[in-house]
């Protein structure tokens, strides 16, 4: 995950969508909703929180877009997100299988949100 000037996190996970706007690497839109595992559906959710987003923040889509999903449809989710922004474009894998702690111990296996969060993180250093 890059900082750009613009970025939108899309996070689609579990049927809840997660859609996150930084401006200037600062929080300046949220939205959260339920949505069916559906690919057409998730993606007339993304478009209408980019519509929403957009009336407060004109230059959402020359930012750049993430997107973390534990759907199997992942690249098709991406090639429509695409399509609405100018910017990058980025699927984030979550390959992490177990957290491991400070002495070698795994801690478990990580939920998807958590293993995308700390790689996120991780990019970010």
């Amino acid at each position: 995950l890059t900082w750009e000037e613009n970025l939108s996190l899309l996070i689609v996970e579990d049927g809840m969508l997660s859609f996150f706007y930084f401006r200037d690497r600062v929080l300046s839109y949220y939205r959260n909703h339920r949505t069916i595992p559906r690919t057409d559906k998730i993606f007339d959710e993304i478009r209408l929180s980019v519509i929403d987003c957009e009336k407060r923040f004109p230059h959402l889509k020359r930012g750049s877009v993430s997107i973390h999903t534990d759907l199997e449809e992942a690249s098709a989710l991406l090639d429509g997100a695409r399509t609405l922004y100018s910017g990058n474009s980025y699927l984030l894998k979550t390959d992490l299988g177990a957290f491991a702690l400070g002495n070698g111990m795994a801690s478990g296996a990580l939920s998807q949100n958590q293993a995308a969060a700390i790689g996120a993180a991780l990019r970010l250093t």
